[in-house]
């Protein structure tokens, strides 16, 4: 170390030049010490500077490291050349001490330098001792003897440690004491002690020649081999064990870092409970909690709990664990696990970990698992996972039993379930690519099936989950709301193109009734009259089938015998059927009533049984009619077409069952459509009127048919509990009548209001016309004393009828007004607030006209009385 430190500030010296070097600096010492010697004539004999050059030799070739140096006998040496032989044989021992230690150990030639120089310094410093005193002349005393050598190797010792310390003292900002008591103290008894071993073998060379100095040196040398030894094994003692506490100090800090990156608690307990080593991060300090009984930081029930599971891990060997409840820092509860190992010695160590982070994970999985079972129990749905070759690996839900083949999936390509396996599995495909759910449709024993498909994992994962979801009533409900929507809005147009309609039909058929009153009875044109009054009847039909789609015909509803209705239509019916076409009738009297229209009923059986006979055609066959009473549940009314707001309940069923050439879906889809027809000779509204009046009825409709396998209507209309038998329809014929008195005519149409005005006029009354409701209001303002009635139309320019019927209410209280409209009356009342007297609705004769006039001013009981 000394060498190193003094030399690191040298320059570095190329091998050439160390030879050189080496070689110069021998030499120069070697000439400089023989001609110190010749100046003095002390050199000894030659043979004798041999053999010790030899010893030196060899003893410095089987020197031994310690410490940072090295433990030699070499320099004895030296204190034999320098007390006998005189300075020259002392530099040319201390420079082979130099060379042999450079040549066979250092090869550091700045180091070599530094020790010939401090060698050679060192042994000519201890033989001008020797000659500048007397010890020569008194060797034969072995005290000299040994004085003068022990006091030789101090010297040596003193100038080779002085210049040492002082060069790495320099070198390295030391102090020079401080390097000399590390590095050298050590050293002195070594060489005092060898120093005067020398001091005695130049007192036996002194007397008995060079051989006595072999003789002596051969036991120091097996006794240094000895010495060598003992050092060699305390020296590998020392560095193993070096080693070993090495190892011990990187497993502590290694077991220290551990700990401290560890979050649980720990506690080394003794046999009583008391806390030995601890480690509690956030806690306080260990050596605080040393000391302390555990139970102290610990609940009394939780204490109690670790120590019972304390003696159970002692006695049985095995670790223990056990969860326990604490309030947190937050004033929150938390989820703790203490583990109890117990140890040798009585000792036990107790580690606690807060595992709330994990019971509230398990927890949240539980709430998931829980929330996942009830939604699979309670919703028809499926949940599945597929695997990366596209097989199900799971699959649960409450819908199962809807999928054919579901519950026993497992290990079966997914796809396989459904009707359409390419489009499923074309998308479970696409949602193995997307980051999306990817939604599709499946189809399977007839059902409808929402398919959510999304990938797992990450992005090379190929596995599946996904939820199917029984959709097949939502569908029909949502078609069925279409068809609704649909067949609404073909109402509101119908309703419409039959209100404007009923307008013209007034004037036509108005004005043929009065050409008719007016017409002789043989006049020629008499018969073209009646001709257009037939047409203008036909297209008033017409009009009402229109209104009667759209669910605003005027309804007679009265308590029906419906088994007796088709009984007396049945002889009409057979008259316009097919020739060919059987009719065969079911239909019980006094068993099944209903509240309806007559009229429009014998209408709906008479175009459902005309539909199957077109069905048929001329090719023979028949047609089916039946009534029953049944009890109708919410899925039959959701496949039919109903009523808004129909309930389940008991309802009057009629089917009429064709057996003709039947219809495909999409047919299916068009038959209620106005004047769709899949005959060359159809015409009319024919099932779209039968739609609407069953509507108007609150009743449904159901369509059952297949191609080449007939079809079948099924008519259901609310069933009516009686008390007593209904009345039959009775017709009334009514009288001649005649009134008097003014009469108020309102309506925008010129040609309505100009046929109202003559047939009320032929009626006997004097008549007031308005163009329009404000008109109207005036009118009746200034004549409101004369003017015993009102006939207003509902719908008119400026000021509607419902606004001008308020106003005549106002300035006259029971004034009577009769409203018109191309409406029926039930759409009417829905669209005005007041009430009138009466209702005509749009086109009426004027027989019809007349008896409402009568009605209004003198009742109903006058006319039946008449």
């Amino acid at each position: 170390m000394a060498a190193r430190a003094v030399t690191r500030a040298l320059p570095t010296i190329r091998p050439a030049t160390r030879i050189a070097a080496l070689v110069t600096t021998v030499a120069g010492i070697g000439f400089a010490a023989l001609a110190v010697s010749l100046s003095t004539g002390e050199f000894g004999p030659l043979h004798t500077l041999l053999v010790l050059v030899g010893l030196i030799v060899l003893s410095e070739a089987k020197s031994d490291l310690y410490f940072d140096g090295r433990l030699s006998i070499s320099f004895m040496g030296v204190v034999i050349a320098a007390i006998a032989l005189g300075p020259a044989a002392a530099a040319i021992t201390a420079t082979t001490v130099a060379v042999t230690g450079y040549t066979m150990h250092a090869r550091d030639f700045k180091k070599f330098i530094f020790n010939v120089g401090q060698h050679n310094i060192a042994a000519l410093a201890a033989s001008a001792v020797v000659i500048s005193t007397p010890v020569a002349d008194h060797l034969d005393s072995p005290l000299v003897a040994l004085a003068a050598g022990a006091g030789t190797s101090v010297i040596l010792y003193a100038v080779a440690a002085t210049a040492v310390s002082l060069a790495i003292a320099l070198s390295s900002n030391q102090r020079p004491f401080a390097v000399f008591r590390e590095l050298f103290q050590w050293m002195f008894p070594h060489y005092a002690a060898l120093g005067a071993m020398a001091g005695g073998i130049s007192l036996v060379y002194a007397n008995v020649g060079t051989i006595a100095i072999l003789l002596l040196v051969a036991p120091l040398a097996l006794s240094w081999y000895s010495i060598r030894q003992v050092v060699e094994k305390t020296r590998n003692t020392l560095e193993r064990l070096e080693e070993s506490n090495s190892q011990l100090r990187s497993a502590n800090a290694a077991n220290s870092a551990i700990l401290e990156a560890i979050p649980d608690v720990m506690y080394q307990l003794d046999p009583r409970g008391v806390i030995v080593e601890a480690n509690a991060p956030g806690a306080a300090p260990p050596p605080l909690l040393r000391g302390i009984h555990f139970a102290d930081g610990f609940p009394a029930a939780v204490a109690r709990r670790i120590r019972s599971e304390i003696a159970t891990a002692h006695r049985t060997g095995f670790v223990r664990l056990l969860e326990y409840q604490d309030e947190g820092a937050d004033g929150r509860p938390q989820h703790f696990e203490a583990r109890i190992v117990p140890v040798k010695g009585g000792d036990s160590l107790l580690m606690v970990r807060d595992i709330s982070d994990r019971k509230n994970a398990e927890q949240a999985r539980q709430l998931a698992e829980e929330f996942r079972r009830t939604a699979t129990s309670s919703a028809p749905v499926i949940l599945f996972a597929v695997g990366a070759q596209g097989t199900i690996e799971l699959v649960e839900g409450q819908a199962l039993e809807r999928l054919p083949g579901a519950a026993g999936a497992i290990g079966r390509p997914a796809w396989d379930l459904f009707d359409n396996a390419g489009e499923i599995r074309t998308a479970m495909n696409a949602a193995r690519s997307s980051r999306e759910p990817v939604t599709t449709n499946g189809e399977a024993g007839g059902r409808i099936f929402e398919l959510h498909i999304s990938r797992t994992g990450g992005e090379s994962s190929r596995g599946l989950i996904g939820v199917a979801v029984d959709v097949t009533e939502r569908r029909r409900v949502q078609e069925a709301m279409v068809e609704t929507q649909k067949l609404e809005s073909l109402g509101v147009l119908a309703g419409g193109i039959a209100h404007d309609f009923n307008n013209l039909l007034v004037g036509i058929l108005g004005n043929a009734d009065l050409a008719l009153t007016e017409l002789d009875e043989h006049s020629a044109a008499r018969a073209t009259v009646q001709d257009i009054s037939l047409a203008g009847r036909r297209a008033a039909d017409l009009a009402r089938q229109m209104l009667a789609y759209a669910g605003k015909g005027r309804l007679e509803v009265q308590q029906l015998d419906f088994g007796k209705l088709v009984a007396e239509t049945s002889g009409l019916l057979r008259s316009t059927v097919h020739k060919g076409v059987t009719i065969e009738i079911d239909a019980p009297e006094n068993e099944s009533f209903v509240e309806a229209d007559a009229t429009q009923l014998r209408q709906v059986v008479m175009n459902l049984v005309v539909n199957g006979s077109d069905a048929i055609g001329s090719n023979g066959g028949r047609v089916r009619v039946s009534l029953r009473n049944e009890k109708v549940s919410a899925a039959a009314i959701t496949g039919a077409y109903a009523a808004p707001d129909l309930k389940p309940g008991e309802f009057i069923a009629l089917r009429v069952t064709d057996s003709g050439c039947g219809m495909d879906t999409e047919t299916m889809a068009r038959i209620f459509d106005p004047f769709f027809t899949t005959k060359f000779t159809g015409h009319g509204l024919g099932l779209a009127a039968v739609l609407g009046i069953i509507r108007s009825h609150h009743g449904a409709i159901r369509v059952e048919s297949e191609p080449g396998r007939g079809t079948t209507f099924t008519v259901l209309l609310p069933a009516l509990k009686l008390q007593s038998r209904p009345r039959d329809i009775a017709s009334e014929k009514p009288g001649e009548w005649k009134g008097k008195g003014t009469i108020l005519v309102v309506d925008d149409d010129q040609t309505v209001r100009k046929l109202t005005r003559k047939a009320v006029s032929l009626f006997g009354f004097d008549v007031i016309e308005a163009v329009d409701g404000v008109d109207g209001v005036e009118r009746y303002a200034e004549h409101a004393a004369d003017i015993r009635a009102v006939i207003i139309d509902m719908t008119m320019p400026r000021l509607s009828g419902d606004e001008a019927l308020a106003r005549i209410r106002e300035i006259r209280p029971d004034a009577k007004v009769i409203l018109m409209s191309g409406y029926a009356s039930e759409e009417a009342s829905e669209r005005i607030g007041a009430s009138p007297d009466a209702f005509i609705q749009k086109p009426f004769t004027l027989d019809v006209l007349k008896d409402t006039i009568r009605d209004v001013l003198d009742g109903p009981e006058a006319r039946a009385a008449a």
